[in-house]
């Protein structure tokens, strides 16, 4: 007979028999026969001194020094620089030589902040065309230039071209070649159409096809047998679907309404869902919806696409299973139902005391 039986989770109580456990967790305060072993501390020390005993692992409970630790570090560094026990760095004598400075003067109290002046280079100052630039400085004009080649310029160009008369490379308008040597005349083609509104011999003329448009506005009624839209359509009004079949070929769906209402065309209540096709596998489509034999939600598979109808239960001889109702003591009341749509298999309900049960 199915009834609520109680499942156990953190903060329920429970009476059982015998418990069996690969582990146990906790502060162990309660266990007995069990092996002391070394306590190792719960705090951080800081800071950290050369006297800091750290702990190690040599096959007992041993420990170090962390003065242990950095002089036996310091030791291994040698070569040009040494580092004594204390940490203290220093560079050996005569490991820096005239052969490693460029020649000049060097300013600064160190090596690391020392500087050569311009002045104190050779050539402390650059020359092109009659304009000499020294070192470190800018000019806004160049003069003495008697030319300059150049593949190309970035930026803007200002002044006139002494010696330029023709485009390097002439560009046709419209069938006509320029290269801006003289002006040209730019006749549209016959059957060009410009402006925003068609001439009255256009429009009263058997238009039947304009190429491509960029857009259309319709303000009245327009009767048409077929439309391909190959960009955006956008309707600020109603659209009304008069057919049996409605497809969208889309990747992704997106709506905006919170509701989606099924089968408001019936006249009868009946089974409603979503299904999803599965194309060629052989275990069918996949479905969610509600069956009202058992007034529940569910699952089934092994459906084809011309199913109106879902069964949960799997007695039609294919797998199938509920949605579980789940509700609480605060929005049912005191006391768990024994009859009613709740009182079903795998029905959950949590009372106000936190313990969770599962009718079966």
């Amino acid at each position: 007979m199915a009834t609520w039986k109680k499942v156990i989770v953190s903060g329920s109580s429970a009476e059982l028999l015998t418990v069996t456990a690969s582990f146990y967790k906790g502060d162990g305060s309660a266990l007995t026969g069990v092996t002391a072993t070394a306590v190792f501390p719960t705090s951080q020390t800081t800071p950290i001194l050369s006297t800091t005993k750290l702990f190690s692992n040599d096959g007992g409970n041993t420990f170090v020094y962390v003065g242990q630790v950095t002089g036996s570090t310091y030791a291994g560094v040698s070569g040009d620089i040494t580092i004594n026990t204390g940490g203290v760095a220093a560079i050996g004598s005569g490991k820096v030589t005239s052969t490693m400075i460029v020649d000049g003067t060097i300013t600064g109290t160190d090596i690391a902040s020392a500087t050569v002046a311009n002045a104190n280079l050779v050539n402390s100052s650059i020359t092109i065309g009659s304009t000499s630039t020294a070192l470190g400085a800018s000019n806004t004009t160049i003069a003495g230039l008697t030319s300059v080649t150049s593949t190309t310029f970035v930026g803007a160009l200002t002044g006139n071209a002494s010696t330029a008369t023709t485009l390097a490379t002439a560009r046709t308008i419209n069938g006509t070649s320029f290269n801006g040597s003289a002006d040209i005349t730019v006749t549209a083609a016959a059957g060009t159409l410009t402006g925003g509104t068609l001439a009255s011999n256009v429009t009263g003329s058997s238009l039947t096809s304009v190429g491509t448009l960029a857009g259309v506005t319709v303000t009245g009624t327009a009767a048409l047998a077929t439309v391909t839209v190959s960009g955006n359509a956008t309707i600020t009004g109603d659209l009304y679907v008069n057919g049996t079949t409605t497809a969208v070929n889309t990747s992704n769906l997106f709506v905006s309404d919170k509701f989606i209402t099924l089968s408001s065309g019936s006249a009868a209540s009946g089974d409603s869902g979503i299904i999803i096709d599965r194309g060629s596998d052989a275990a069918g489509n996949v479905a969610f919806g509600f069956d009202t034999a058992t007034t529940r939600f569910g699952f089934q598979n092994g459906l084809t696409d011309a199913t109106n109808a879902i069964d949960t239960t799997a007695s039609s001889g294919v797998s199938g299973s509920f949605i579980a109702h789940v509700f609480t003591e605060a929005s049912h009341g005191a006391t768990k139902p024994i009859t009613g749509e709740f009182a079903v298999a795998g029905s959950i309900y949590t009372n106000t005391d936190g313990n969770v049960w599962i009718y079966s």
